[in-house]
């Protein structure tokens, strides 16, 4: 299966990880520091995933050193110093330079950015797209928050989200949403239970995006497209269908973490999905007066779900700007 989710915008095809966010667990100061190693410029020439298509390129011809002593060798002949060390010189250097930087105005300071966001500081990435979107810079906004979420940030994909429903593309919007409540944004993952969403998905062409829902799907058993799935399916009066994946919902709300991120929080919060949708549930199918009406069922979601206090995306955004004043220190 493929690491990464095909998504197109116009003419250009960006590559979304599908890898689990690797600051779930961190606190805030720690996960903002997350830089991604391959990308890292450890020369004006060279990266550190250079070095390592050297090391491939060196045992295709028979060369017998092991990984880690050719690295280390290389690293010591360029950088006088061990590869390891190398690399955690060059991140504590990167932090310094974005973290040591107050304000971001002239042009030496958006150069500088540039080069640590190009080598794989997954904040300074973020930090550019949200920058960009303010902007309306379309294209290079969505390039640096696609950079960032692939680096390892935890609110990249899904500020891109907000961003292409803001922009109207919808159906490219939900795949950023669903990918990033399945692989560790907590709030994606609720805000995808938001009866706004279902508002959002009415201007989009039914067979495209039951499609995207599907390859999603495909994807991830327990993805939370599944949840957009099933307003799909109420609003075309697919009734059979819908009743099996509430089922399937109810009993396996969340895409499963790696054992390591798993914790109460994660139980706690399928136990508010399933109880939800057991609500939905119940009110559409087994009321003594069930709705009739199309309008009628989707207003279903919007009652029940007022009750459990979903995010919306609006509620994310304020969110959002308190978290990076927080972050940055302004």
């Amino acid at each position: 299966m493929a690491n990464t989710y095909p998504l197109t915008i116009g003419s250009h095809t960006y590559q979304i990880s599908k890898r689990w966010r690797p600051t779930m667990d961190q606190d805030g100061p720690k996960s903002v520091q997350l830089i991604d190693t391959d990308r890292v410029m450890l020369s004006d020439q060279k990266r550190v995933v250079d070095y390592k298509s050297e090391f491939k390129a060196y045992k295709a011809k028979g060369g017998k050193q092991k990984q880690k002593d050719y690295l280390d060798a290389a690293a010591n002949r360029d950088f006088g110093a061990p590869w390891d060390t190398t690399i955690d010189m060059a991140k504590k250097e990167m932090n310094n330079l974005y973290w040591g930087q107050k304000d971001w105005i002239t042009k030496e300071d958006h150069q500088l950015l540039f080069a640590l966001a190009d080598s794989g500081h997954a904040h300074a990435a973020y930090h550019l797209g949200t920058q960009l979107t303010t902007q309306d810079d379309y294209e290079w906004a969505i390039k640096f928050l696609v950079d960032s979420h692939n680096f390892g940030h935890l609110h990249a994909i899904f500020v891109l989200a907000e961003y292409l429903f803001e922009k109207k593309n919808i159906e490219e919007a939900i795949a950023c949403l669903v990918i990033a409540g399945d692989k560790g944004n907590n709030i994606a993952t609720l805000t995808s239970c938001h009866f706004s969403i279902f508002g959002l998905m009415t201007s989009c062409n039914g067979e495209k995006l039951e499609g995207t829902l599907q390859k999603l799907t495909d994807l991830t058993p327990y993805t939370t497209a599944r949840y957009l799935k099933l307003y799909l399916l109420i609003s075309q009066g697919r009734d059979i269908e819908a009743l099996q994946l509430l089922n399937n919902i109810i009993e396996n709300p969340q895409n499963p973490p790696p054992k390591k991120f798993s914790d109460e929080t994660f139980e706690i919060r399928g136990e508010k999905i399933s109880n939800y949708f057991a609500e939905v549930k119940q009110q559409l199918f087994y009321n003594d007066a069930p709705p009739s009406t199309i309008p009628d069922r989707i207003g279903v979601f919007e009652k029940v779900g007022g009750r459990y206090g979903f995010p919306s995306f609006d509620d994310f955004k304020s969110l959002r700007k308190l978290l990076e004043r927080e972050i940055n220190g302004k």
